[in-house]
């Protein structure tokens, strides 16, 4: 869409790794999430489908959901509350893969499979950033494969930092996915808001986030997720998380 409709468009602010009810003795309600101005949750795929599902339309969230089986989508088809089905992670992560075509054609057999039990529902990847050789003829294949074009972007290393563009910088791969799906998807942009001194990875400030973000927006993200709410889940991935 080439303009806003108030009655159609939603531009999804989500969040990773969103928890709710009761997990190692601690709390978690989508409504903490709802406060802090979020409209899309992606649940942590630990909980059940419809546990996520009752939580989220409670709250009046849009929820993506990590590789429903045939079960869950045809308990769930047609469920408002459920934006997406969200499959393979960071196809092109590997420098060199030569299999990487049977994996492709896997993604699109299981793809077409979603539309038929569940039809209008976005399926898609998450991929990486890195659309420079030797990933590129893999990410540009990946990032037109699924309903959404969707890839994390995280700028802020333990390094100085002074910019977001670059080699793979935020305005360079978010302008690449809209080029690769020619304004005919939604491109969707995860964002930095965590800190990990393992992968060399540190938190960004109000002002950095928000550059980011922003960078994002004006090269054609039509949707931003924050990776990622804080919990025993991102510690496990020695990451801590936005609280």
């Amino acid at each position: 869409m080439a303009q806003y409709d108030s009655a159609r468009s939603f531009l999804p602010i989500g969040v990773y790794h969103a928890l709710t009810g009761t997990h190692h003795g601690r709390a978690y309600d989508f409504a903490t999430l709802k406060q802090a101005g979020f409209n899309t949750v992606h649940g942590w795929e630990g909980q059940t489908l419809t546990t996520l599902v009752e939580a989220a339309a409670r709250n009046g969230l849009q929820l993506i959901y990590h590789n429903p089986t045939d079960a869950d989508i045809m308990a769930q088809r047609g469920n408002t509350s459920i934006l997406a089905w969200y499959l393979d992670e960071e196809p092109t992560l590997r420098k060199w893969d030569p299999d990487w075509t049977d994996r492709f054609a896997t993604f699109k057999q299981r793809r077409d499979r979603i539309h038929a039990m569940d039809p209008g529902r976005a399926v898609f990847v998450l991929d990486t950033p890195y659309i420079d050789p030797p990933w590129r003829e893999r990410w540009v294949a990946w990032n037109n494969a699924g309903d959404v074009s969707a890839h994390w972007n995280y700028p802020l290393t333990g390094r100085t930092t002074d910019t977001v563009t670059g080699r793979r910088g935020v305005p360079e791969t978010v302008a690449t996915a809209v080029e690769v799906v020619s304004g005919r998807k939604p491109v969707w942009l995860v964002v930095q808001a965590f800190a990990s001194p393992v992968w060399d990875w540190r938190m960004p400030s109000e002002a950095e986030l928000r550059a980011i973000v922003y960078a994002g927006i004006v090269h054609g993200a039509t949707g931003i997720i924050y990776f990622a709410y804080d919990s025993f889940v991102t510690r496990d991935g020695q990451v801590l998380g936005a609280a």
